[in-house]
């Protein structure tokens, strides 16, 4: 494991966030930098082994649909449209 410099642990310690960009002067090539415990639960979501239960894939869907502003109002005349709605 690499430790850091004492300017990297400047540098992480003044950073608004739990991240830290920075560059390779000699490729230009930039990283991010960021605490264990943050990039555990991030890697923990991306990468998780196990399936979605059915009420984790329905709280995705629900919060994408309100991005999506399908709650709306204005959306509720298509409520009316759908054939299965009818008796």
């Amino acid at each position: 494991m690499t430790t850091l410099t004492v300017e990297q642990r400047e540098a992480v310690a003044t950073a608004r966030d739990p991240y830290l960009r920075v560059v390779d002067p000699e490729s230009q090539t930039e990283y991010v930098l960021m605490r264990a415990d943050v990039f555990d639960r991030m890697n923990n979501r991306l990468f998780d082994a196990e399936p979605m239960s059915a009420d984790e894939k329905e709280r995705l869907f629900v919060d994408a649909a309100k991005r999506a502003h399908w709650d709306d109002p204005e959306f509720d005349v298509y409520n009316d449209l759908d054939p299965r709605s009818r008796p």
